[in-house]
């Protein structure tokens, strides 16, 4: 199947705020009201993959961009969408923008640390405990060449 990158604006948010929830299995870390925040600061940059999947989005990425930075807050494919390079679609979007971009991801996630190792990150730095359950974070940094 064919995607299509599809930027979001906040009339999307629900079913963005939706597709959180079914890739995460629970309550999502990011609300409507963070995201409309950071959208009317013009500091959001949201993806979704097209065509949707009922009411959701195969895939996403969330970043919040800062001059020539940009940090990605959410980067995430559907379960059953997985393992055909959809995150690698909408991350290499955003490389293309130039800007530095940063990260941070948990010590324990192997599948997530190779997928962005092979994308040409970084290890910056380690954040002891950083999650609720005392897993540590890394934190992770690309730069255009």
């Amino acid at each position: 199947m064919a995607y299509s990158i599809h930027e979001l604006h906040p009339s999307d948010f629900s079913s963005l705020i939706k597709s959180h929830v079914a890739v995460f299995n629970g309550s999502p870390r990011l609300s409507e009201d963070f995201l409309s925040s950071l959208h009317q600061q013009g500091r959001l940059r949201v993806t979704g993959l097209l065509p949707k999947q009922g009411d959701l989005y195969p895939a996403f990425l969330i970043a919040q961009t800062l001059g020539e930075q940009s940090e990605i807050l959410d980067l995430a494919v559907l379960a059953s969408f997985r393992r055909q390079g959809l995150a690698r679609l909408l991350l290499n979007d955003l490389q293309a923008e130039g800007r530095e971009i940063l990260l941070e991801v948990r010590a324990d996630n192997q599948p997530a640390l190779q997928f962005y190792a092979a994308q040409g990150f970084v290890k910056t730095r380690r954040r002891q405990g950083y999650y609720q359950d005392g897993c540590d974070a890394l934190e992770m940094s690309w730069q255009a060449d």
